[in-house]
């Protein structure tokens, strides 16, 4: 597992990689809030954007946010 914070002139970047098996984002069961509550935080409190890339190789979910 990889974390990596960048930041640039307007946005931090926080990214966690990994190199499992990896899943399909859009077959998440509907009992699953986990991902869903952080998206909404995510956007709700820091105004950002939630990314999963996901595959076979690994997954990396990101989230960008500006800072102030």
């Amino acid at each position: 597992m990889n974390i990596k914070i960048k930041k640039d002139q307007i946005f931090y970047t926080i990214s966690v990689l990994d190199n499992g098996e990896g899943f399909d984002p859009s077959k998440l069961p509907d009992n699953s809030l986990g991902l869903s509550i952080v998206d909404k935080i995510i956007k709700e409190k820091l105004g950002g954007n939630l990314y999963i890339d996901s595959s076979h190789k690994g997954t990396t979910i990101s989230f960008d946010f500006k800072f102030q």
